[in-house]
């Protein structure tokens, strides 16, 4: 099976070009020459838009939506990566900025500055009928920042969440309460202007205040709320820089941004909608991995084999998944139900289980699992869950055939050049247990991929975009189909 090629064109059919081109067919945002709407709120154009991308896919968006505005855009800042190509963006330099930032997906200065700009931009808009439109993508978090303490304890904080495995939820959490702009902060800035966010989402369960932390989700972040992220992850204030904690002691509630406004809240079709008598903000999810698991689905089936939608949610520990993962395709195989699964959730499982009506299946995961750092290696989510299945299925000599590919979909897994992985029976032979197990507990996949099976890697590029990671476990009851 040519792996590569299937991951490739499934990437192709999730770029931030095809989302927004997907939006605009639909009847969610219209734009003609004199106006936009969402759904059927209308905003007249005139000379009157700016726009502020940030996050991954922020050329690819921008790309695909400003000529629908022609003209009618005075001012654009693009807050981007390090690694994304900015001669793609086919910028104006008298309209455009554009700032390359967040080294290793962590604010920097380039991105405090650039947040700067866009806020004492925003900040100038006094005309209630212009209109911003922030784009919004993986990666939103650290390049847009207007830190409420020093840069360096951000980082500290950053850094310290992380090794005690934060989800992305709880990450952008602590987040907001540290940030000026973030939880709302930034649609705050932008009133009386109408705010009108396209959003791709890189987090479980597409919740518009993760997502980037919700620059322009109006809400309320607690000291409470703070606290109890940090007991959840068992995380001690003396870990903490001085700071963070004085700026918990002096706020026994927050507000990050948001405002206390009479609004009426409208959710319907992936829109949220706060509108008041001050400002509107329409929020808008145009890509997720949900929408990435539906177009791999159709690319698996032109191979002959049926897809099963497992879960968009998948959370946990990346090498418990990857071991339980060897052990539903076993199960299905011998067509047996008898392991407990460690991440996998039961209901999750027994209901694609009910689905099955193939001999050759491919069960879909969507999601972000995590890597709990007890080593000192080099690898990422994906990797490390490709590892684990590998030791799981070294050996493999049962009735039929089975493979895991796991890949990140912004073309880079952890700090590697590789999107992932695609191991099967083959990956780890018997004699190599030994080492591989040895790597995977060091958190090392990468350099036992590379010393031992490099073919197994699957290298993308920096896609332009993130909707988190994609798992693709196919399974043929009869052996040969996947060679």
């Amino acid at each position: 099976m040519d792996f590569r090629g299937l991951v490739s064109r499934i990437i192709q059919k999730t770029t931030p070009e095809v989302f927004v081109a997907n939006l605009l067919r639909g009847d969610r945002l219209t734009i003609t020459d004199s106006y936009i709407a969402v759904k059927d709120r209308k905003y007249n154009l005139n000379n009157n838009v700016s726009i502020f991308a940030f996050g991954k896919a922020s050329i690819g968006m921008y790309n695909a939506i400003k000529e629908s505005l022609s003209h009618h855009v005075t001012k654009c800042y693009l807050s981007v990566p390090y690694s994304s190509d900015v001669a793609a963006s086919k910028t104006n330099s008298d309209m455009v900025e554009v700032a390359r930032a967040a080294q290793n997906n962590l604010p920097d200065k380039n991105s405090v500055d650039i947040t700067r700009a866009i806020v004492q931009h925003a900040v100038s808009i006094d005309d209630p009928d212009h209109i911003c439109i922030s784009l919004i993508s993986g990666g939103g978090s650290a390049l847009l920042t207007e830190p409420l303490i020093p840069l360096d304890d951000v980082l500290e904080t950053i850094k310290c969440l992380v090794s005690h495995s934060a989800t992305i939820k709880q990450l952008n959490t602590v987040r907001r309460f540290m940030d000026g702009v973030k939880g709302g902060g930034l649609a705050h800035c932008i009133s009386p202007a109408t705010s009108i966010s396209l959003l791709i989402s890189d987090v479980i369960g597409d919740d518009m205040a993760t997502i980037a932390s919700g620059p322009t989700v109006p809400q309320k972040v607690t000291a409470a709320q703070v606290r109890d992220v940090l007991k959840e992850l068992d995380i001690h204030t003396n870990l903490l820089p001085s700071s963070l904690l004085r700026l918990l002691d002096n706020a026994k509630s927050r507000d990050t941004g948001s405002r206390d406004m009479c609004c009426m809240v409208q959710e319907e079709e992936g829109i949220q909608s706060y509108l008041s008598s001050e400002q509107d903000i329409h929020n808008i999810i145009i890509g997720s991995n949900k929408l990435g698991l539906c177009e791999a689905s159709m690319e698996v089936e032109k191979l002959g084999f049926q897809p099963i939608i497992v879960t968009n949610t998948m959370e946990g520990e990346a090498k418990l998944l990857g071991s339980d993962m060897i052990a539903l395709a076993g199960e299905i195989i011998r067509g047996v139900t008898e392991f407990k699964f460690d991440q996998l959730k039961e209901d999750d499982v027994s209901n694609a289980k009910k689905k099955i009506r193939s001999d050759n299946i491919c069960l879909l995961f969507g999601g972000e699992p995590t890597v709990t750092l007890v080593g000192e290696g080099v690898g990422g989510r994906c990797q490390e869950l490709g590892l684990s299945a590998a030791l799981a299925l070294s050996g493999y000599h049962g009735n039929g055939d089975i493979s895991v590919i796991a890949t990140s979909t912004d073309g880079q897994d952890g700090p590697t050049p590789v999107c992932g992985v695609c191991v099967d029976s083959n990956t780890v032979p018997s004699h190599l247990l030994p080492t591989a197990t040895s790597y995977l507990n060091n958190n090392d996949s990468y350099t036992y991929f590379r010393k031992y099976k490099e073919e197994v890697f699957i290298v993308s590029g920096m896609t332009g975009t993130n909707i988190m990671d994609i798992i693709l476990l196919f399974i043929s009851r009869n052996s040969g189909k996947l060679r």
